[in-house]
């Protein structure tokens, strides 16, 4: 599981939070920093599947990177479910 956050976190919070990896960005509130922060990740790592907040007071930053990420990934796995579904069979 990939993190952004606001905390720098040692390597030993991360293992405990199940973190394998994660980002230090003390600007959370803003939006550019936060969608840098997921470009990077997916840059290093692959497309991002998938995108949560922690809290409601989230939500609305959690919609916009949404809204600009590669969920090419997340998209396959819906169209997958979908064709799987009672009724779509073909």
């Amino acid at each position: 599981m990939l993190g952004i956050g606001d905390q720098e976190l040692s390597a030993e919070q991360q293992e405990a939070c199940g973190l394998t990896h994660y980002v230090f960005e003390p600007r959370m509130g803003e939006h550019q920093p936060l969608r840098d922060a997921v470009e990077m990740l997916a840059t290093r790592l692959g497309p991002v599947a998938r995108i949560d907040s922690n809290g409601e007071h989230w939500l609305a930053a959690e919609a916009r990177l949404l809204r600009h990420a590669d969920l090419t990934e997340l998209e396959r796995a819906i169209a997958l479910v979908q064709e799987r579904e009672p009724g779509n069979a073909d």
